[in-house]
């Protein structure tokens, strides 16, 4: 229990300063704690299964010779989905040897870089609505009050944002855009939505076309397309109602949940608001953030406890590589990587999985068969 204190409030000394009061409810918080681990470990083991690799590319000429089939530029653009990750794919390939009207390319020169990222957010462009009107995600305070929608009582209610799960203004990711009757909604693959045919809540990876969502209005926008965007910013509120109404204007907004990764998230509200409400009995500003500086941020009573439900919110990877392929395919790779970097500092199972990854997107691509 004092070390969890520790942890809360950096740089005290339990053992000099704990009165019998607070010695009395740091023992609370570690059996708390324990039955924190307990059912987060359930549903990690729930969450965890086979892993299958999700892949949409796509390649585009970019420099075709005039009245000829043959192109000497290719643009290779799309996603590779491992669970609930997803990599972003950008490779260009253009001819290094031959390539005309009547001959198609010998050799290729091919430069790339796939970028991975985890989490559940929205951009920092998304629009909720305060009670002085919209406003960016981007532009939220902890305290401010956003629509959401009390469960209880069936009413579109506002509800103060308590704290950041998780906010990165500079992150660039792609996320899923569902285009809808009345706009689009950007979100990460596996944040939750409602989904108002099911009563319940769902992926947004997982919507499909003529699927419906609750809007702040408290009519309905139905799916007529879904398709993946480069976007700006990760943000997630956590609201004292555990869910906001969010979208790309007002006219979209679409009801959200402050969780992703999990399949019932509102099964975890009472988990989560309960580790918050015994954080804040030893520190006032647990939910304190530096909104100028542009900072990674991870609220500290999550960190811990993100990896029990599979969620690396921290990792990012970036490979980019230089390499020169012909009709063979590609050479290998793994010793023509010009740049990678981790903020999570990696591991043997996540170089593999990288790996596997680059050879999914850049080995023999189709058009070298022309």
């Amino acid at each position: 229990a004092q070390d969890w204190l520790e942890y809360l409030v950096p740089n005290s000394h339990p053992q000099e300063q704990l009165d019998s009061d607070q010695i009395m409810k740091a023992r609370w918080l570690g059996r708390k704690t324990a039955l924190v681990g307990v059912a987060l470990g359930v549903l990690a083991s729930i969450l965890q299964g086979c892993k299958e690799y999700d892949v949409a590319l796509s390649y585009d000429c970019m420099d075709g010779a005039s009245g000829s089939s043959f192109c000497r530029a290719f643009k290779q653009s799309g996603t590779i989905s491992v669970d609930s990750k997803k990599t972003t794919v950008d490779v260009s390939y253009t001819c290094s040897d031959g390539g005309s009207s009547t001959e198609p390319c010998k050799k290729w020169e091919q430069s790339g870089k796939i970028k991975s990222e985890s989490g559940g957010c929205f951009p920092g462009a998304a629009v909720v609505m305060t009670r002085q009107g919209p406003t960016a995600m981007s532009k939220l305070r902890v305290g401010d009050e956003i629509l959401g929608f009390d469960h209880k009582s069936n009413k579109m209610i506002f509800t103060k944002v308590r704290a950041w799960l998780h906010r990165d203004p500079e992150a660039e990711t792609s996320m899923v855009s569902l285009q809808t009757t009345g706009g689009f909604v950007l979100s990460s693959a596996k944040h939750s939505m409602w989904h108002a045919g099911l009563g319940d809540h769902a992926f947004a990876e997982d919507f499909k076309v003529g699927d419906v969502l609750l809007t702040h209005n408290g009519s309905y926008h139905t799916v007529q397309g879904i398709k993946q965007e480069m976007t700006q910013g990760l943000y997630s509120p956590l609201t004292s109602l555990s869910n906001y109404f969010a979208g790309s204007d007002t006219e979209s907004m679409v009801l959200a949940h402050s969780f992703a990764h999990l399949q019932a998230p509102r099964w975890c509200e009472g988990i989560v608001h309960g580790m918050m409400t015994v954080a804040e009995q030893f520190s006032s500003a647990i939910h304190e953030i530096n909104y100028e500086n542009n900072e990674k941020y991870l609220h500290p009573v999550i960190r811990p406890f993100a990896f029990l439900a599979g969620v690396d919110l921290n990792a990012v990877s970036v490979v980019e590589w230089r390499q020169e392929v012909d009709r063979s395919g590609a050479k290998s790779i793994l010793g023509r990587q010009l740049k990678g970097g981790s903020t999570s500092g990696g591991n043997g199972d996540n170089e593999r999985e990288e790996q596997l990854i680059l050879m999914q997107a850049v080995n023999a691509p189709p058009f070298l068969s022309q």
